[in-house]
């Protein structure tokens, strides 16, 4: 750390070395971790709000994507950076070997790899040009930047506000080169209808702490941009259409249950089960290699008990306590199924308890912050049943994150029960962002065409054009 001096001269270069460090850390970072010559790409966003940094990654082949960084420390010459990567902690450490260059060691559980990662430029392009507006809405204890797109075209009808997925996402959604909501919003304007998208918390020009809001933090946020937007003598906007992708969905669907000027619903991929429930999905997901490699080592019943002791942390820290007893329960689980594997891959030289005692940190920080105990045990199907507006439901077939399998019944059974007017729809050939997909897993997401399924625009502007 540096020690801050009384000295004048110090502290100006002090000031000036955090501005350096802020102006070119801050963006976008795309590269690699060379693990035995194999080459896993990373892309990597960081922010900064008055020295609090943020952060969120793609890693495909780990089929981690849209991570948000549970620790983001950027020093004058230097980064640490942690994440939950699926059964255990990740964490980049790197130095800035240039103002566009880190390199560093990448450390998962008890393997260390090295890594680089360059900074992208921004560039133009020749894409079409919206009526776009930028804003910064203040709040009380908030401020949140987007962006409208509106003209005398598309002022007549509902505001169409879209909310991202998980992890903390700038207003655009950039996943490997797609601007998700960014081509969503300029889509829908050539429908007809207006849009405004928007920064996360702790993203872009908003401000505040993403991990530390709540469900109800992030249901008031988009309160706020509502009443903005009533409240405004140019361009307002009487009602609305929320669109959520993913986790956004579960905001949308808790407003439209309850705010009178919400006048349509639209889902895209998003969860019809609790978040502990998806975890538990995406856990076995992510032992499934390990299941084939060593049938005769690790069995489907040691990854239900490894679910069972995760799910007795979440519990303890939901009531709130220091969930030491569970932990130290996973701990002595996930030390024998870790031994084994090593044992089966010829894994020698590994350290079992620092690889243990870093999962057990890392589970602990994601299952105890303020947004995810919200989330594990909330039911999207509570709301959902007390919605009174048409709503739209999209699918990607190919979906593996939010697969239409585990999540199309509560919906469709909960809008039933609501008896509002509804239309379910799985578009084919479609991954979790509605591109045309060949698997649907996260790691093609960088090969993709950064395009939509064109069945997915047209079903949701079909719609749009029936209702609105």
């Amino acid at each position: 750390m540096i020690k801050i001096c009384l000295s004048v001269f110090t502290t100006v270069l002090l000031v000036l070395s955090t501005v350096h460090a802020q102006d070119r850390a801050a963006g976008e970072w795309k590269g690699a971790i060379n693990v035995m010559n194999q080459q896993l790409r990373v892309e990597l966003t960081l922010a900064s709000n008055d020295g609090t940094w943020s952060g969120s990654l793609n890693i495909p082949q780990q089929n981690a994507y849209g991570l948000p960084l549970s620790t983001t420390e950027v020093y004058t010459d230097s980064v640490y950076l942690a994440f939950q990567a699926g059964m255990t902690l990740a964490v980049f450490e790197g130095t800035f070997s240039s103002d566009s260059l880190i390199e560093g060691t990448f450390r998962q559980g008890i393997n260390t790899f090295p890594f680089s990662l360059n900074k992208q430029l921004l560039t133009t392009s020749d894409e079409p040009v919206f009526p776009e507006s930028d804003l910064l809405i203040s709040a009380e204890d908030i401020e949140i930047g987007g962006t409208l797109i509106n003209d005398e075209t598309t002022s007549d009808k509902p505001l169409i506000i879209l909310i991202s997925g998980s992890g903390a996402q700038p207003r655009d959604v950039n996943v490997f080169g797609f601007e998700v909501f960014r081509t969503l919003a300029g889509e829908l304007y050539e429908a007809g209808y207006p849009t405004f998208r928007y920064d996360d918390r702790q993203t872009g020009k908003s401000t505040g702490s993403f991990a530390d809001a709540t469900l109800i933090d992030l249901s008031a946020d988009v309160e706020v941009i509502m009443n903005h937007f009533k409240a405004r003598e140019e361009q307002a906007f009487d009602s609305f259409i929320l669109l959520g992708h993913s986790q956004g969905g579960l905001i949308a669907g808790k407003l439209a249950s309850v705010k009178n000027d919400v006048a349509g619903l639209i889902l895209m991929a998003s969860p019809g089960i609790s978040t502990r429930e998806l975890l538990a999905f995406q856990v076995r997901q992510a032992y499934e290699p390990t299941l084939q490699q060593y049938p005769d080592i690790v069995s489907a019943e040691d990854i239900d008990q490894e679910i069972r002791l995760r799910e007795g942390i979440m519990a303890a820290l939901k009531d709130g306590s220091p969930a030491d007893t569970a932990i130290d329960a996973y701990n002595k689980f996930y030390a024998d199924l870790l031994k084994k594997i090593m044992e089966a891959s010829g894994q020698t030289n590994g350290n079992i308890e620092t690889a243990v005692q870093r999962q057990a940190a890392g589970l602990r920080a994601a299952y105890g912050s303020p947004q995810m105990l919200s989330l594990l045990y909330y039911e999207p199907t509570t709301d959902l049943v007390n919605i009174s507006v048409p709503a739209l439901v999209l699918f990607g077939e190919k979906d593996t994150q939010v697969p239409k399998d585990l999540n199309q019944f509560p919906i469709e059974s909960s809008l039933k029960k609501a008896g509002i007017d509804h239309k379910i729809l799985t578009i084919n050939s479609a991954n979790h962002l509605f591109q045309t997909a060949e698997s649907g897993q996260v790691s093609e997401y960088s090969s993709l065409d950064p395009a939509f399924e064109p069945a997915f625009i047209k079903e949701l502007t079909d719609w749009l054009k029936e209702n609105y």
